[in-house]
């Protein structure tokens, strides 16, 4: 059928007024429209043709096109709405809020309202009124036309506020997602976020579905125990399973958790804290299966928070009960001690088995790593002006932070500090910690440039693991490369760790870098480092971690 004109008798008085054109002329963010239902046709505003893309500003079965963009989760309530509407069982003044996709096939969330008008027999002739486009905004999610995690906050806030209410939340993510972007491309991945989540509403199940970051979904039903939220967790896997994208089917696995309320916590916060607690320790142990929020992992929570606030508290009043250990770095060929390396100590009596690999973590991810990692230059570079009165040149190295390189002034600061010390830059050797390779390559280069032009000394710690490690080589200005501790593990008999050490030993002279081994703890380890060609050795073969005095008495004072 040809599009509608103006002169057409039947609805030149309606479809076509120059009023209508005023109308949609004077606002840009409402699509204005009349709809004809006697004759299923309707008129659409300028806006309205460009926000949905329709060929022409008069439109046949306006339904039937608009059907497909209504979000699956608002049809049913508008259908239901719109039919009492025109069977006389509600007003004939219809108003809704609803998700609908537009041009790029993105939900938007638009406040519609209209008027139906019926002719002199009572059956309805005219619908006319207008959709203003709220947008995307914080209630829907454009991706996937899910309501967004902050949505759940208020819903959430609101349902448990209810008396006696009950129910559970079911948080999941789906494996590997990061290969679907990789092997295709970040716009097919949100078309498979957009498609599971269309066949999920599709199921018709009770609970509400949202969208969280990235590959997550959280779905929350009232009065749902343990039970019911593991029978949708089986459905929702078996729906992705298979799941139809385009020309592709994909196999997607989801791997999910689920807390009850109130025996799981009391607030959505708690909840949803937990739900992601019991979410990584099942993507970690549990793939592919559903794990509850457990009592055990209401302990480790406890551990956790206690211990951040301990150590915080700590590292505010001047590092308090942290102090510095020294382990000796020995020259391969002339024997001695080269250098001693800083290392990091914290005991607190509240928690006596908290060892350092535990606390490094924390302080790099609040931040305080900082302070800590300031307070640290000062101690090592103060005992160094002290042991360089017994051994003149004596080295002191020291662990770097990728915190420590990201930030202002670092270069410059670290180089005033030594000028303060009154010791010259080749006393100091800092170590790149694997929390360095977060850092943007070009900064971390920057920063080493400048502290190289003052004669500090680079190291690139653990080195012979991580996809990076040899990129570095290239990328950076380093002097020395230290060997992971765990090439040393079986190095006599195992034949791999043999040729490694030896292959990157002789890449590293090769470009002209020093090399340490560290993790020596026997004297055959010794050997093969050495023959291997090994410019210094490190390990418990020589010392463990010591304090200053004991360090000063074991090799400096002999």
């Amino acid at each position: 059928m040809s599009p509608i004109t103006p002169s057409t008798p039947a609805y030149s008085p309606v479809l076509s007024s120059s009023l209508f054109d005023l109308f949609a002329e004077s606002s840009q963010d409402l699509c204005f429209f009349v709809w004809d239902l006697q004759a299923d046709y309707c008129h659409w505003s300028p806006t309205a043709v460009d926000l949905f893309d329709f060929p022409d500003e008069y439109v046949s079965r306006p339904a039937a096109r608009l059907k497909p963009r209504v979000h699956p989760a608002d049809l049913p309530v508008c259908v239901a709405a719109w039919n009492a509407m025109l069977n006389g069982e509600s007003s004939d003044v219809c108003g809704t809020e609803l998700r609908i996709k537009d041009k790029n096939g993105e939900y938007l969330w638009v406040h519609g309202r209209g008027r139906l008008r019926r002719d002199k027999n009572g059956e309805p002739s005219l619908f006319a009124g207008f959709l203003r486009n709220l947008g995307a905004g914080a209630r829907c999610d454009a991706t996937t036309g899910l309501l967004t995690a902050q949505e759940l906050n208020t819903q959430l806030r609101d349902a448990l506020g209810i008396p006696d209410v009950r129910g559970g939340l079911l948080l999941f993510g789906i494996d590997a997602f990061g290969s679907v972007n990789e092997s295709y491309s970040y716009a097919f991945g949100n078309r498979v976020l957009r498609a599971l989540a269309e066949r999920l509403l599709a199921l018709e199940m009770p609970g509400t579905l949202y969208r969280m970051e990235g590959d997550k979904f959280l779905y929350w039903q009232r009065d749902a125990n343990a039970s019911d939220l593991e029978a949708v967790f089986a459905r929702f896997n078996i729906t992705a399973g298979a799941l139809p994208v385009g020309e592709e089917t994909l196999p997607l696995h989801l791997t999910g958790s689920y807390v009850l309320y109130p025996s799981h916590g009391l607030s959505a916060d708690i909840l949803l804290t937990r739900a992601n607690t019991a979410l990584k320790q099942a993507k970690q142990f549990h793939p592919g299966g559903l794990g509850p929020y457990t009592d055990a992992m209401y302990r480790a929570e406890e551990h956790d928070r206690t211990l951040r606030a301990a150590l915080h508290r700590d590292v505010e009043n001047r590092c308090a009960n942290f102090s510095l250990v020294f382990q000796p770095q020995i020259y391969v060929r002339r024997g001695g001690c080269a250098a001693a390396e800083a290392l990091l100590r914290w005991y607190n009596p509240a928690f006596p088995d908290v060892t350092v690999q535990e606390i490094i973590p924390i302080l790099e991810e609040t931040g305080d790593i900082l302070l800590v990692g300031q307070w640290v230059l000062r101690g090592a570079l103060e005992q160094a002006r002290i042991w360089q009165k017994l051994v003149p040149g004596l080295g002191v190295s020291v662990n770097l932070s990728g915190r420590q390189i990201a930030q202002t002034g670092f270069a410059e600061s670290l180089c005033h500090l030594l000028d303060r010390y009154g010791l010259s830059g080749d006393t100091l050797c800092v170590e790149l910690t694997h929390s360095c390779r977060t850092v943007s390559r070009q900064t971390t280069a920057q920063v080493l440039r400048i502290l190289n032009d003052h004669g500090i000394t680079v190291a690139l710690d653990d080195f012979g693991t991580g996809n990076a490690a040899l990129e570095l080589l290239h990328d950076l200005p380093l002097q020395w490369v230290k060997l992971d501790r765990a090439l040393m593990k079986n190095l006599t008999t195992d034949n791999v760790n043999q040729a490694m050490v030896t292959s990157l030993t002789e890449l590293a002279h090769r470009l002209k870098i020093h090399v340490c081994v560290k993790g020596i703890e026997t004297e055959a380890q010794r050997q093969y480092a050495t023959m291997a060609g090994a410019d210094f050795l490190q390990g418990f073969l020589f010392s463990r971690p010591v304090t200053a005095q004991e360090f000063e008495r074991q090799f400096l004072q002999k």
